[in-house]
């Protein structure tokens, strides 16, 4: 069997193979490695040696109860929630890892200057606040605020940072609204933006102080929420890729923790897995159950969450494709169904409509019948306020 190094893991992880699958390959003829590729593998492994260094070690007690999937496929009990430097494990399978490590030096000593001329392509700040914290961090706005902050009284530094709103070009209006506590921006384009005034909070990733011991933090509190959802019998869904590339976020991308409300229906979602119905059958059924984000968010979800849309499907079809029985799952669910006293759901017994699918959809109809009573009031407004006609004068 051939060595897998953890880059080529993660290669493979990012392309969409997966927790599980990557593992799997190790087991399969590979070419090489080359002498980049054994680099990299050393330079990460300096790396996590670093973080193991700064933020130690934590090796948890097995855990009885819960249930962990990963990329679709059931890791059997117990469960040890562990955390090496900055990676957090179940069962040795990496699941969470801080992105950003070294940690960059959030101060910044020289005053940044007004906004940069680069910005006289940008329509508003979502121009510039992107998801990526270390291109948020890196931004000029951002700069200047951890600047102001750190070198001036709160109150001073509030006035120059509305100053510097105001100077933006693409800004047309800025005015702090006392009630709300932000700057409200009206664009040249007349978009309205809510923006933040005030300084970072401690504690977090923006803040110029923000350091290891934050980090420690998150993370341990990331693990303990994995050890409390399994204390509690919950099932716990990792999907994707486990390195964050958020690096403020507590949780890797797909996670999801579900208690249950029908104790019956994890025997009944492995039903469904191992049956031999469609793909799309399956999704439908899977979707009723309501463990999952619907996998038709995508017919109700604005369109600049088309991708976000496409990847919560995608989760359904890991686990159809992914799933594989297991024996010690049967029986641990014939026995949690048994110590609930509930006689399991079939399939008769689940709504005939996705429930999030459902409550969208009402709502939906909801916002457009006030639509119209609003539109028809209106109308009905506008003709009561038009002038009387001139009395008939007679012969």
């Amino acid at each position: 069997m051939r060595k897998l190094t953890l880059l080529m893991v993660a290669a493979m992880v990012v392309a969409g193979i997966g927790f599980r699958a990557a593992a799997e390959e190790a087991g399969k003829e590979a070419t090489p490695e080359t002498p980049a590729q054994g680099a990299a593998a050393a330079d990460r492994t300096d790396l996590e040696a670093s973080a193991v260094r700064a933020l130690g070690v934590v090796e948890g007690k097995p855990i009885d109860t819960g249930f962990v999937y990963v990329d679709g496929r059931y890791v059997e009990a117990p469960y040890t929630v562990s955390r090496r430097g900055r990676q957090i494990f179940i069962n040795d399978i990496l699941i969470y890892q801080w992105a950003e490590w070294p940690l960059m030096d959030r101060h910044v000593k020289e005053d940044p200057g007004p906004p940069p001329e680069e910005y006289e392509k940008f329509k508003s700040f979502g121009d510039i606040i992107t998801g990526n914290v270390k291109e948020v961090l890196n931004s000029h706005l951002e700069r200047k605020r951890r600047y102001l902050y750190e070198h001036f009284p709160e109150e001073e530094a509030k006035k120059k940072m509305l100053e510097y709103y105001r100077q933006c070009p693409f800004v047309a209006s800025a005015r702090f609204v006392p009630e709300w506590g932000h700057v409200e921006i009206i664009t040249k384009r007349g978009k309205k933006q809510n923006m933040n005034l005030g300084a970072p909070l401690p504690h977090t990733v923006l803040h110029w102080d923000f350091g290891a011991q934050d980090v420690l933090r998150g993370l341990e509190d990331c693990r303990n929420s994995y050890m409390w959802s399994l204390s509690e019998n919950d099932t716990l869904f990792f999907f994707g890729v486990p390195f964050n590339e958020y690096g403020a976020q507590m949780r890797p991308s797909g996670f999801y923790s579900s208690p249950w409300q029908h104790p019956g229906d994890l025997k009944l979602m492995v039903e469904v897995l191992t049956s031999a119905r469609s793909e799309a059958e399956k999704i439908e059924l899977l979707g009723r159950m309501d463990f999952l984000p619907s996998p038709n968010a995508g017919k109700f979800l604005h369109p600049v969450f088309a991708a976000l849309a496409a990847e919560t499907k995608g989760y359904y079809e890991t686990l159809i494709r992914n799933f594989r029985p297991s024996a010690q799952l049967d029986e641990r669910i014939a026995e949690m169904v048994k110590k609930s006293g509930v006689t399991p759901r079939t399939l008769k017994d689940l709504p005939d409509e996705i429930p999030w699918d459902r409550a969208e959809r009402l709502d939906k109809e909801k916002r457009e019948k006030e639509k119209r009573e609003k539109e028809e009031q209106e109308k009905q407004q506008g003709a009561g306020e038009k002038p009387a006609p001139a009395p008939d004068a007679g012969p």
